[in-house]
């Protein structure tokens, strides 16, 4: 599948199913408390994150230093929803490896609170990652989702992602079961 190597210009809004307008813009560092706060709700809402509440959060500083680093760059992004003027999620985009071998692959990752799922918010940001990642000169980006995360897995697939392998027993949940991971890949050339 092709794209058009343009980058976006951000801030991007678009309509969501409910009529209500999103805003996604670049994360900058006055939005530290909002990350922090979605990033520990997502932990503690849904199983499907590959932290949980379980584990201790991620100090400031690196939470800090990701967005300084990805505020300008034209190959790395973190994005913020923002609803209603409130930030309701996030995702980023980041290259898979520093190396020029690897360097036409990108990840994605993206949590939204569980208050705000169905709205399509998670589309319009993958949307959104998605065109950056054009713009930015990659061919091709990656994710991992949690095997049974039916609806994670079915916006990627309705978005050209397809599945390209499964590590079994990825994630260890707090009781006892397990979830594969499953690995999507979506071509962009």
């Amino acid at each position: 599948m092709s794209c058009i190597a343009k980058t976006p210009a951000f801030p991007v809004s678009s309509t969501l199913k409910n009529g209500k307008t999103l805003v996604i813009r670049r994360m900058q560092p006055d939005d530290l408390a909002a990350y922090s706060r979605v990033a520990a709700l997502g932990y503690q809402e849904t199983r499907f994150l590959t932290r949980g509440p379980e584990d201790p959060p991620i100090p400031a500083e690196a939470l800090l230093e990701f967005i300084r680093e990805t505020m300008n760059s034209d190959r790395e992004i973190l994005l913020a929803a923002s609803y209603e003027g409130e930030v309701v999620g996030f995702a980023d985009l980041t290259a898979c490896s520093n190396r020029k071998k690897f360097s036409h692959r990108c990840e994605l990752s993206l949590c939204v609170l569980k208050d705000y799922w169905s709205l399509g918010i998670g589309r319009a940001l993958t949307t959104a990652l998605i065109d950056f990642a054009c713009g930015a000169g990659y061919e091709q980006i990656e994710l991992c989702v949690a095997g049974d995360n039916e609806r994670a897995i079915g916006l990627y697939q309705s978005l050209a992602f397809h599945d390209t392998g499964r590590q079994p027993h990825a994630m260890k949940h707090g009781e006892g079961d397990y979830s594969d991971w499953v690995f999507m890949t979506r071509f962009l050339r």
